[in-house]
């Protein structure tokens, strides 16, 4: 029984420690989606894939925002070319 416990009580905690994010992480991610949504020029461009990598090294395990700043350079890449 005190096995049982033990393995809910780790289980529980493993669960919502894993999907609880910080509502600074949440509001940075946020803003930054808007921006993207909002990019027209390279440099806009630029600016949002660099503003995602900061959220990036600043929250170390997540791994959404380096996704997210791949994906504007890609996006920037092939829209523009290498400018």
């Amino acid at each position: 029984m005190k096995k049982v416990i033990i393995l809910s009580f780790v289980l529980v905690n493993t669960f919502f420690a894993a999907f609880s994010q910080s509502d600074k992480f949440n509001a940075a991610m946020g803003s930054t989606l808007q921006q993207l949504g909002t990019a027209k020029t390279p440099e806009d461009m630029a600016a949002v894939a660099a503003k995602f990598e900061r959220i990036g090294d600043a929250e170390k395990t997540q791994w959404l925002p380096y996704y997210y700043a791949a994906m504007v350079k890609a996006r920037k890449s092939r829209c523009f070319g290498k400018k």
